[in-house]
């Protein structure tokens, strides 16, 4: 999921976290000095890891053998088993670690993130393995990002789900609706606007914002039309992300005056039959091979 700021970056986005840890147990000349960073790219975004990015600044090649994220603020994190050869001189090399799911306790408008830290067995060249604790920075931007956009999922969670209804063919695409359902909470939700992917255009006909689901009422059907984005074979192969359709909504609160609150992001829950239906429009469309030919 992503910020209230609209779209999903495009770029990579990098957060300095430094740590340096020189082991007494060494030889002279032979000091072990590590960096660690994290950073998150599209393909991070939907596998929800982050890349802890380590610069060894010793004169020898460092091997990590297990790489442990300590979140405070997330739970579900886990250690991962690498095998991963750190050259000399300050050279990057990232590793892909899980980092759960933000602990959101409330409503949280810009929460953040504890100090946090990269637990790492590593073996200079030469040594015995060993465990490392380096603290990333703090305050660390990336992971304060990763708990807004948690605590922002959740808050919307509990007021209503935002999925697509059935699809019908037509000529140059799909009809259907975005459909909202009440969640446990009987809040006012106003969904604001809905954007598609690269390779599926979402529009959703009139003027913004597109409908609201009152206090009392358990579901409220926006009707919308998919057509293709693009019609080349390599975009289809390529893309990291196409069927990832962010959305705007509003809560208010019942009884507090209009008791508007802000915006948040979220991105509509797709099925498989969603994907099957997309996929098989777009082929349609464009005159494409048929998924697996």
């Amino acid at each position: 999921m992503v910020t209230a700021v609209a779209a999903v970056a495009a770029a990579a986005v990098a957060v300095g976290a430094v740590a340096a840890l020189r082991e007494r147990s060494e030889p002279a000349g032979a000091g072990l000095a590590l960096r660690v960073s994290v950073e998150q790219y599209r393909t991070d975004e939907v596998a929800r890891t982050v890349e802890v990015a380590f610069h060894n600044d010793g004169p020898l090649p460092v091997r990590v053998s297990r790489v442990d994220l300590e979140l405070p603020s997330f739970e579900g994190t886990g250690p991962v088993t690498v095998d991963a050869l750190l050259p000399p001189n300050g050279l990057r090399v990232d590793v892909p670690v899980p980092f759960g799911t933000g602990r959101c306790d409330g409503v949280h408008t810009s929460p953040r993130a504890a100090a946090s830290t990269v637990v790492a067995d590593v073996a200079p060249e030469g040594g015995q393995a060993r465990s490392l604790r380096l603290a990333l920075a703090d305050p660390n931007p990336m992971l304060d990002k990763l708990l807004h956009l948690d605590c922002e999922a959740a808050r919307l969670h509990r007021a209503a789900s935002i999925h697509f209804g059935d699809w019908t063919a037509y000529p140059g695409g799909l009809h259907g609706n975005l459909v909202v359902d009440r969640g446990e909470e009987d809040t006012a939700v106003r969904v604001d606007d809905l954007t598609g992917s690269i390779m599926y255009t979402i529009d959703a006909p009139g003027p913004r914002p597109l409908g609201t689901l009152a206090p009392g009422q358990r579901r409220l059907a926006i009707p919308v039309t998919a057509t293709p984005g693009r019609c080349d074979q390599h975009a289809l192969a390529e893309i990291k992300k196409p069927f990832v359709f962010p959305a705007w909504v509003t809560l208010s609160q019942r009884g507090s005056g209009d008791g508007e609150m802000e915006q948040l992001y979220t991105e509509i829950v797709v099925s498989d039959a969603d994907r099957n239906a997309l996929d098989t429009m777009l082929r349609r469309v464009c005159r494409l091979q048929p998924a697996g030919s």
